[in-house]
């Protein structure tokens, strides 16, 4: 409990002359937090699973630890974070690697880990997914495989965790990896050796997860690894590259479904983003891309837009739309298949 700092004690006081009410309490840490977030120097605005948020990020106490690869982030209480997100911070990409702590339900706080390489796989559908991941060292704690008589012990071996999406529950013993520079004559090959997936699972409570795989080094095929273009030119290595896979054309996919990304708040002045995802009848996340979709705010007053890809930044600046509402939607095909209702809010 927090006394009052401007009490001189008669004698005559009552409880809650002599203290702040948890109420009170929560609101002056909820003031200094959003002080220190916008005026201080660790208040950095970051890209948290494609949605801008204002949030403190912090070095290690230890200075003997301030370069190592991780961060502690602490976001307000309406933010949308959970383990497995991705942050984009100092042009690089983090995944939020620990459990997300409600602080009295004032801010939350978090860790994040820097990723460091960028694993490719096609799926099932043809597509190529890419998902960032932070990397380490396991070949010190290889205790071998057992073929026959023989022993044979792992060379070069990598854990990476990755966040558990529709994608990664898919990754399967076996399955192997170009791991190597992405201009590679013959790059090396890894396969997938071993997965935990429940380590650090909170899906079940949408609180989100990571999984870990280990790969382990493997032999180039030169008859099924294969380097492709991207769509956006880039050259990259695929193993087991399957060139007659199809995919369905995005207005053959039927029972399409959309999900908002982005809290339902959104302050005075602060730019707030959201992003759209989409799966089809059978849970299968889409890419975006191949989806004709447009985005549709209904409002009675102005709300500046911005549009980039499968995400839109939107400003209210008139203080005389407080605690007003409007909808954001999106619409395939002239029928709107998602639809968020947001709330602008003062700034403190």
């Amino acid at each position: 409990m927090n006394m009052r700092n401007d009490l001189s004690i008669g004698g005559n006081e009552s409880f809650s002359d002599i203290y702040y009410s948890a109420v009170e309490t929560v609101q002056n840490v909820k003031e200094n937090f959003d002080l220190r977030r916008y005026h201080s120097a660790e208040g950095k605005s970051i890209d948290i699973n494609g949605i801008m948020e204002r949030c403190l990020v912090q070095l290690p106490s230890n200075p003997l630890r301030e370069l190592n690869d991780y961060r502690k982030i602490q976001c307000p209480i309406t933010a949308d974070v959970k383990r497995g997100y991705y942050v984009n911070y100092e042009n690089t990409i983090w995944i939020i690697d620990t459990n997300v702590a409600n602080i009295d339900d004032t801010y939350l706080s978090a860790r994040m880990s820097r990723c460091q390489y960028l694993l490719r796989w096609q799926n099932k559908n043809g597509h190529i997914i890419e998902r960032w991941a932070y990397s380490s060292d396991q070949t010190k704690y290889s205790n071998g495989e057992f073929g026959n008589k023989a022993v044979t012990v792992g060379d070069n071996q990598y854990a990476l965790l990755l966040p558990i999406d529709e994608e990664t529950k898919l990754l399967k013993r076996n399955m192997r990896f170009a791991m190597d520079f992405e201009d590679s004559d013959e790059p090396d090959i890894y396969k997938l050796s071993n997965r935990k997936v429940n380590l650090n699972n909170e899906t079940y409570f949408d609180r989100g997860g990571t999984m870990t795989i280990t790969l382990s080094f493997d032999s180039l095929n030169k008859n099924n690894d294969k380097q492709v273009v991207l769509n956006d030119g880039r050259k990259v290595w695929i193993c087991d590259y399957n060139v007659s896979t199809t995919l369905p054309p995005p207005d053959e996919i039927g029972d399409l479904t959309a999900h908002i990304s982005g809290n339902n708040c959104m302050k005075l002045g602060i730019p707030k983003s959201f992003s759209v995802s989409f799966m089809d009848k059978d849970k299968r996340q889409l890419d975006w891309e191949t989806v004709n979709f447009k985005w549709n705010v209904v409002s009675d007053f102005n709300i500046v837009q911005n549009i980039i890809g499968n995400k839109i930044e939107l400003t209210v600046e008139d203080e005389n739309y407080i605690d007003s509402s409007f909808l954001l939607q999106v619409v395939v095909n002239e029928k709107v298949i998602s639809e968020n209702s947001i709330l602008v809010v003062s700034l403190v």
